[in-house]
C-alpha cells in the first residue's frame, strides 16, 4: 500500500509495522493469562507444601525409573554372560578317556550291550 501524495508516507509506515509484528506468531505464542497472587499465608503455604511434595515425588520416580533402567541392562548382561558359559563348550573340541575297565561276572559273552541315557551305567 502505498502512502497517497501529500501524508508523507505515513500509512505506509503504519502498514509495515502491522505487518512485522512478530510478538505473536508461531514462534512466540502470547503467554498465557497469570492466575492473581495467593495473598492467604495459608493458603501459600498450602501451595508450597503440595509443590515440595510434587518435587519429593518427581524426585523418587526419577530414581525409581534409572535403577529400574540400570537394573533391565543389568539383567540383559547377566543373561548374556550365562548364555556364553552354556556354548562356549561346544566350540571345544571333543575327548574321551577310560576311567577304568571291569570285568563282566558272565562267563560267556553277552548277547547285548547297551548303556543307560545319560551314558553312566552300562548293561550287559
Amino acid at each position: 500500500m502505498h502512502a497517497s501524495p501529500g501524508t508523507g508516507g505515513a500509512v505506509s509506515r503504519r502498514v509495515c509495522a502491522e505487518r512485522i509484528d512478530t510478538t505473536h506468531d508461531a514462534y512466540h505464542p502470547p503467554e498465557p493469562a497469570r492466575s492473581a497472587p495467593v495473598t492467604d499465608s495459608s493458603a501459600m503455604r498450602e501451595r508450597s507444601a503440595r509443590e515440595r511434595l510434587r518435587l519429593l515425588k518427581d524426585r523418587l520416580f526419577g530414581l525409581v525409573m534409572g535403577i529400574g533402567g540400570i537394573s533391565v541392562i543389568i539383567a540383559i548382561l547377566l543373561i548374556f554372560f550365562y548364555l556364553f558359559y552354556v556354548v562356549l563348550p561346544l566350540f571345544a573340541g571333543a575327548s574321551m578317556h577310560a576311567e577304568g575297565l571291569r570285568e563282566s561276572p558272565a562267563t560267556s559273552p553277552p548277547a547285548l550291550l547297551a548303556l543307560d541315557e545319560y551314558a553312566e551305567i552300562g548293561l550287559s
